[in-house]
């Protein structure tokens, strides 16, 4: 039968233990390894670290509980940790009182006190896959040892309408209802006339740290979507669409009707002929032609009627004699 080197087999435990560790519990996590639990925290010796009987303690009370696959939040990493650095201490202290105690009565009294403390943490918000990478979402995971967030991010966000009356004033707030990472530039794009989040049909209007666009003077070749990119290292933390619908406002149709009517008026003058009669005088030089005309007419009917009146008298004389 062929011997095997102790160390090999040592090694091989070793990562073992340390695998299990890392997969079933937070206790390896803030003991620095699983291996340290063991012999630092269990006093365990290094036989029975071989055979790996620490972790079947633990992996009764990973079936019984759940807390381990709860998500704490990241902004709870202190406290988790605390809680746990308290939990370690006290095991090692009762280690140390009662040497022959199991390791499953150990950690069952321990467990207790640690998932009250763990259930009242904040637990990450859900994976919703939000328009950006959503910092409550972040959350330690025991099984890993890390920090975690949602796998992935969806830009699926909604386009929010804006309606708004030529000539007035409107702002676009780039903006999430969740906290972000801090970022480096925000990239306003816009798409000119149209309702569209395919992020290929617009074209940059400015990048820098101004999370608002304002319009001070809307005009109708406003009208389009707008977009924002808030960015980290080229990493896009933000995205969101703005559907911006201009409307006529009642001044501005006054104005664009009267300059409708100018035009009209202004081509009718153009096309016209230049008139060929004599010009109208002045009221003034009306009223004296009209007077002297009136006058000379007076003149001559008193004339015609003297006129007439002698002939009269001449023809009664001759009569008489």
């Amino acid at each position: 039968m062929p011997s095997r080197d102790p160390s090999t087999f040592l090694h091989l435990v070793l990562v073992l233990a340390s695998t299990l560790g890392s997969a079933l519990s937070c206790y390896s996590c803030f003991a620095k390894s699983s291996e340290a639990f063991c012999t630092k925290y269990m006093g365990q010796s290094m036989i029975e670290l071989h055979q790996a009987h620490c972790w079947h303690p633990i992996s009764e009370l990973i079936e019984q509980h759940e807390v381990y696959w709860l998500r704490v939040a990241a902004s709870e990493y202190k406290k988790l940790k605390s809680i746990y650095e308290e939990a370690l201490d006290f095991i090692k202290k009762r280690r140390a009182l009662k040497p022959t105690e199991s390791y499953a009565s150990l950690l069952d009294s321990v467990e207790k006190e640690v998932l009250h403390k763990v259930y009242q943490l904040k637990e990450a918000s859900p994976c919703n896959y939000t328009c950006g990478i959503n910092m409550e979402s972040f959350y330690f995971d025991c099984r890993f040892c890390r920090m975690k967030g949602c796998e992935g991010i969806s830009f699926e966000c909604p386009i929010k309408d804006v309606t708004v009356k030529e000539t007035s004033h409107v702002s676009l707030k780039c903006q999430s209802n969740f906290t972000i990472p801090k970022f480096d530039t925000i990239t306003w794009m816009y798409a000119s006339h149209i309702r569209t989040d395919v992020i290929a049909q617009f074209k940059v209007l400015h990048s820098g740290d101004d999370d608002t666009i304002s319009i001070h003077h809307v005009k109708m070749t406003n009208a389009g979507t707008y977009a924002c990119d808030v960015i980290k290292t080229n990493l896009v933390l933000l995205r969101r669409f703005f559907y911006l619908i201009v409307t006529r406002s009642t001044l501005q149709s006054s104005i664009d009707l009267q300059g409708m009517f100018r035009d009209v008026l202004l081509e009718k003058r153009t096309t016209l002929r230049t008139p060929t009669a004599r010009p109208i005088p002045p009221p003034d030089q009306q009223i004296d032609k009209q007077t002297e005309s009136q006058l000379t007419a007076a003149i001559a009917m008193a004339t015609l009627l003297v006129a007439l009146l002698g002939i009269a008298i001449y023809r009664w004389s001759t009569r008489v004699t």
